[in-house]
C-alpha cells in the first residue's frame, strides 16, 4: 500500500511549491492529495525578476497560472 501525502495549499501559492513536490511525490510512488481552504480551483503564481531593473532592487513581477 502506498503511503499518503497531504499537500495544503491556497489561493496565489507559487506553482513551483505545488507542482514540483506533487510530481516527485508521484513518481517514487505515493498518494498525493492537495488541500485547499475551499473546492474550487487554486491560483497559482510565478514570482519572476522583472528585466532592466537595478539587481539592487528586487523587483518581480507576478504571473498568474491556473490548476
Amino acid at each position: 500500500m502506498a503511503k499518503k501525502i497531504l499537500i495544503l495549499a491556497g489561493d496565489a501559492v507559487e506553482a513551483l511549491e505545488i507542482y514540483y513536490p506533487y510530481y516527485r511525490c508521484l513518481e517514487e510512488g505515493f498518494h498525493v492529495t492537495i488541500a485547499a481552504p475551499s473546492v474550487k480551483k487554486i491560483q497559482t503564481v510565478i514570482h519572476d525578476f522583472v528585466d532592466g531593473t537595478d539587481a539592487r532592487m528586487s523587483a518581480f513581477c507576478i504571473l498568474a497560472f491556473f490548476v
